[in-house]
């Protein structure tokens, strides 16, 4: 029973620290981002327009990784877009969709009603280059591209409101 409920844990959310099965088997978790700086790359908007990731750079930044089938990242989606509409003139938010078609996100975004931008990481550029095996996972990224904190797991909206509090106060 640990090990069925470690692997789940472990394709759709968890922690970011090392896990071990039962079994002795090694669960899949994020890497350590914090400290880092956001990778160079391109993304997709689901309109196929290219977006390199130093034009996101500027303002405070709180990058969301997610998919569609993904059950936490449903729970979460509405918690993200409430608190983009409490934070949103002073911290920007973003969507980066880790596995579907620009059509299944897109329509995942109006199913949720999602007001901040929805990104597609098409080819695995950044959740490669970040280390990111779990859905959810939230990154927050200073003006200047570091990223100052990583979340992994669903996020409620007060630990949203709390983080964006504690690593961008007003």
């Amino acid at each position: 029973m640990f090990l069925v409920t470690a692997l789940v844990l472990a394709a759709c959310g968890g922690t970011n620290t090392q896990q071990t099965a039962a079994s002795g088997a090694s669960i899949a978790t994020n890497l350590v981002s914090s400290g880092k700086s956001l990778p160079s790359v391109s993304l997709d908007s689901v309109d196929g327009t290219k977006v390199g990731t130093n034009s996101l750079l500027g303002r405070p930044l709180l990058i969301n990784f997610w998919y569609s089938t993904c059950e936490p990242c449903r729970r979460e989606m509405p918690a993200l877009d409430a608190a983009h509409g409490r934070h949103g003139e002073r911290v920007d938010f973003i969507g980066v969709n880790m596995y579907d078609s620009a059509v299944a996100a897109s329509n995942f975004a109006q199913r949720y009603g999602i007001t901040f931008p929805v990104l597609l990481d098409s080819r695995g550029e950044l959740v490669a280059a970040l280390g990111i095996a779990l859905a959810p996972t939230t990154i927050l990224v200073d003006a200047s591209g570091t990223i100052v904190h990583q979340a992994s797991g669903e996020l409620s909206e007060e630990e949203i409101d709390d983080l964006i509090a504690m690593w961008f106060p007003e």
